[in-house]
């Protein structure tokens, strides 16, 4: 019996939840794969719900976007190496504008700003209060709250994560999708893995 190749409405379903979200860590993911398991009463074991999406889902998910430059890729943080990221990926936007259209001008000037400050520092991690000065004197006008806000959700949406000593590091989700960007505007700041080519912020050889 043939294997169809066709997307049933499971993983339509599931291409939406990643439209929507842009990323999820590997709970979130298994969270997700079981309430479509008994949405369309799908037969998927328990603790198997990774090695389905990696080798069944995924795969056949990809094949069907790819032609609309987008891809689901999985990814490993950085920072903690035991933490998996899956990401939707829009390759036919390298630009920074990239980001979701749903952020303000003034939120993806933050960002972009944010982006700068830690690549471009030597220990690639910056402090909140750093950030906010520095879009102060860039005459951004945000209050000390909408600044507080607008962090919250870069964590929340995976754009950025905690780092050592009180500061912020660059997501795997930024780096993974943003990685055109980053290595046009900040080639000489950046690194690629040694055995993979992944692109690298704060170290020389990724989980790979």
């Amino acid at each position: 019996m043939s294997v169809s190749t066709a997307l049933e409405d499971y993983h339509k379903q599931l291409i939406q939840y990643f439209l929507h979200d842009g990323a999820y860590n590997e709970k979130e993911m298994i969270d997700l794969v079981n309430a479509l398991r008994n949405r369309y009463e799908l037969k998927i074991k328990i603790k198997d719900e990774i090695r389905i999406l990696t080798n069944n889902f995924l795969p056949l998910i990809n094949k069907h976007i790819n032609q609309y430059g987008i891809e689901i890729k999985q990814v490993t943080s950085e920072e903690h190496e035991n933490d998996i990221y899956f990401v939707c990926i829009q390759n036919f936007k390298p630009q920074f504008v990239k980001m979701d259209c749903s952020y303000t001008e003034k939120e993806a000037a933050v960002f972009e700003k944010l982006l700068e400050l830690i690549i471009t520092s030597d220990e690639k991690c910056v402090a909140p209060r750093e950030v906010f000065e520095a879009i102060l004197s860039n005459d951004l006008k945000m209050t000390q709250k909408e600044f507080s806000e607008t962090m919250t959700r870069f964590h929340r949406d995976k754009w950025i994560e905690s780092g050592p000593h009180n500061t912020v590091i660059l997501h795997a989700r930024t780096i993974l999708e943003m990685q055109s960007f980053i290595m046009d505007t900040y080639r000489d700041f950046i690194y690629n893995c040694q055995i993979c080519t992944r692109l690298l912020i704060r170290g020389l050889n990724c989980s790979n």
